[in-house]
């Protein structure tokens, strides 16, 4: 026998999952169901776009699961037909609806007051930024040197702008300036596609070099020197193709086709995990080149070392700092010290500093012992090592000396979450950028020599009133006992009478933390006098690694327990009501908020899936499914095949049980989660499923996961989200303030 902890509903209760001795269409006897809600009229499917069933049929431990749909994954041309079939059909339930053109309209006034800064990268005195302007599309390039002294102001400067009014869809996915500043390479992805092309910007003459740079997917950057770099190519185009998934040089002023491979499975005589990902890690300030390889998402890293003389040459053999064994996080290094945030034998995570010899080898040992607080990051600037923690799910930042002893650092300027860190080996400090619900972006850089913090004027701060919103954080507790966290936003005149339309947030996936930033379209829900919550559920990394595994694989049940959980108390303490509440998840949360509305329909009036991981038994075959094995498990392992059965969202939709209304949402280009994962829990629920109010799916031809969407995008997606979940769970009060 297997010890299945998570809940598996028997083969009787999967309409798609037969024992092998079953043929498709075979009778299913009855079962215990989950609770339903008071019967409702069904939608009619009569108006639904139909989709096409080729029953494929596969057999896992004496399991046969059905695939209706699986053509959609083959089928291109078909299948985009289908999607654009299906997303007029959407436009025209959602068009009419009275609340999206006011919803709409006060998300064009909000965004077009807002500017933001979505990366910053410091070199020589130099701050390089991406920044999008009020009315901008998209993120453009600038440049802003540093003040050297109190007062002094500087001027920015514009290095590449996308917004050129073309209609093209272009974002900047990643950028790196060379040590001196010369030079930013940068690389533009079309339509969400995140496939970056790869260009070089000349600081000196003001322009983009001729040299046509490839196409990299999920693209990284490393200076040797200033004026050569690294790239890592898994798309495995260049010249060489029989060194798979490798790290490239390029020197400036050459043709990108003449690049050496430098790294990679077939280069290198260490030994590699399977289906590696390489990224390379330098600084101008050591003489060594770090490579850390994991093979997925947040995957424990393998960690190899050479001299930057050397790293050209095949010969001289990389030095193994650390294997997965040791399960490493993050890396960072400054001089001839390596710093490895890892959580062997510690879930909350510790700091190991490695450091080498004169002879060759590397003598290793702790540094920064576990702890109360969860370490999110490390980040090794000039001056010191500081660290990004969690502690009761707050965050705070400790500084420490090279090795290990506290310094002294000032509380954070603002009680917001920190989304993003910044420090630089060769220059003192560190950057952040903090937000929450309820308070737009702020950068600030820690001054290291008067020990404050100082705000960034990166861009202009926009007026938006937020003082009559709330925050309350409750504790919701699971089916285990487990307290769980559970943040709750509104008006301060909300009545909790159980009648507020709310929308509860959750992800629980990959060991990431929920912490949620500002968006307009969030304030413009609040001010409507809809409430926000946010479901810190297991699977997460708020109290570090224990955290992240109870809820990883075959646990993924307790997540949904928590989510479950966290709709009950909202219930409970009178925020809503089941036909009030929904939920609302992106990406790997669809995971959870799928198992959480399949097994309780009865506690939600509505759910919002945005590019969601719903059929899980087939999410490793797709291009980036490796690196998801690790997280979510693989169907070659009996218990972790069974864990992925449980949270397939396609296999569990059953023809007895009535669902709420359900809006779904995809990129065309998404090349994170293939759109048919959504595509196929759409056509079988529209199919063979009762709901008590239509299940849609809206498309966005010019779009993929949500990186890099340009502003239009975004206001049009979420006018959808909100005023479908207006419509559906109750109406939208006009408290604007």
């Amino acid at each position: 026998m297997i010890d299945v902890k998570m809940r598996i509903p028997s083969f009787q209760c999967v309409p798609l999952t037969l024992m092998a001795t079953f043929a498709f269409g075979a009778n299913i006897v009855s079962c215990a169901s989950p609770r339903r809600p008071p019967t409702a009229p069904p939608v009619s499917v009569q108006a639904y776009p139909v989709a096409r069933t080729t029953p494929v049929a596969e057999t896992h431990f004496g399991i046969t699961t059905i695939d209706p749909y699986r053509w959609m994954e083959d089928s291109k041309p078909e299948f985009i037909k289908w999607l654009d079939e299906q997303n007029k059909f959407a436009r025209s339930q959602l068009d009419p609806l009275p609340i999206r053109k006011i919803l709409n309209q006060r998300l064009v006034e909000l965004s077009g007051d807002l500017e933001s800064v979505s990366d910053v990268a410091e070199t020589n005195g130099i701050l390089f930024f991406l920044r999008r302007n009020a009315g901008a599309q998209s993120h453009s390039l600038w440049m802003k040197k540093l003040p050297t002294k109190p007062g002094e102001s500087s001027s920015e400067r514009l290095l590449v702008d996308l917004d050129d009014h073309s209609g093209r869809h272009r974002s900047i996915d990643i950028f790196q300036p060379s040590p001196n500043g010369d030079y930013v390479v940068y690389g533009v992805a079309d339509n969400g596609a995140e496939q970056t092309s790869l260009s070089i910007f000349d600081v000196k003459a003001g322009r983009t070099l001729p040299e046509e740079g490839p196409r990299l997917l999920y693209g990284r950057i490393g200076w040797v020197g200033n004026s050569q770099f690294m790239y890592n190519d898994y798309l495995i185009q260049n010249a060489d193709k029989t060194n798979g998934r490798a790290i490239y040089l390029h020197r400036v002023g050459t043709d990108f086709k003449s690049d050496i491979p430098v790294f990679g499975p077939k280069l290198s005589p260490i030994p590699l995990v399977p289906d590696p990902l390489p990224e390379m890690v330098v600084t101008e300030t050591s003489d060594l080149v770090l490579m850390r390889v994991s093979r997925g998402v947040l995957d424990p890293l393998a960690v190899f070392a050479k001299k930057k003389s050397a790293f050209e040459s095949p010969n001289v053999p990389w030095n193994v700092l650390a294997s997965v064994e040791d399960e490493i996080d993050d890396v960072g290094f400054r001089g001839d010290s390596v710093y490895l945030l890892s959580h062997l034998g510690a879930p909350r995570r510790k700091l190991i500093k490695v450091t080498a010899q004169s002879s060759g080898s590397f003598e290793r040992h702790d540094i920064i012992a576990e702890s109360k607080a969860v370490i999110q990051n490390t980040y090794v600037a000039k001056d010191a090592i500081y660290t990004v923690e969690l502690e009761g799910g707050r965050p705070r930042i400790r500084r420490y000396d090279f090795d290990g002893h506290a310094l002294p650092i000032p509380e954070l300027p603002n009680d917001g979450e920190i989304k993003t860190a910044f420090a630089e080996p060769s220059a003192d400090g560190l950057m952040i950028k903090t937000t929450s619900v309820i308070m737009p972006e702020r950068w600030y850089r820690f001054d290291a020599s008067n020990r404050a913090w100082e705000q960034l004027p990166l861009f202009r701060e926009a007026k938006i009133a937020t003082s009559a919103m709330k925050i309350m954080h409750l504790v919701a507790k699971s089916a285990d006992g487990t307290e769980i966290p559970l943040d709750v936003v509104y008006r301060e005149d909300t009545q909790l009478d159980g009648s507020n339309p709310t929308l509860m947030n959750v992800y629980g996936s990959y060991g990431i933390s929920l912490q949620p930033e500002f968006k307009p379209s969030r304030l413009a829900w609040l001010e409507k006098g809809g409430v926000l919550a946010f479901a810190h559920v297991r699977g997460g990394g708020e109290f570090g690694d224990e955290w992240h595994r109870a809820g990883q694989k075959w646990n993924k049940q307790k997540s949904a327990d928590d989510l479950i959980a966290c709709a009950e108390k909202l219930i409970s303490d009178g925020y809503t009501s089941p036909k009030h509440l929904g939920v609302q998840s992106q990406s790997a949360g669809g995971i959870v908020a799928s198992m959480g509305v399949w097994q309780r329909p009865d506690l939600f009036g509505a759910a919002i899936f945005g590019s969601g991981t719903l059929q899980t038994l087939r999410t490793e075959v797709t291009p980036g499914g490796v690196a998801n094995i690790a997280e979510f498990g693989t169907v070659a392992i009996e218990r972790e095949f069974r864990g992925l059965l449980a949270m397939d969202a396609v296999q569990n939709v059953r023809s007895d049980v009535v669902y709420p209304p359900m809006l779904f949402s995809v990129g065309a280009n998404d090349p994170r989660v293939a759109p048919w994962e959504s595509g196929k829990v759409v056509a079988r629920l529209q199919s063979i499923a009762k709901s008590r109010g239509p299940i849609l799916l809206r498309v966005d031809f010019q779009d993929g996961h949500g990186a890099g969407s340009t502003a239009s995008s975004e206001i049009e997606r979420f006018s959808d989200y909100y005023s479908f979940a207006f419509e559906k769970l109750g109406p939208a009060a006009d408290r604007k303030p």
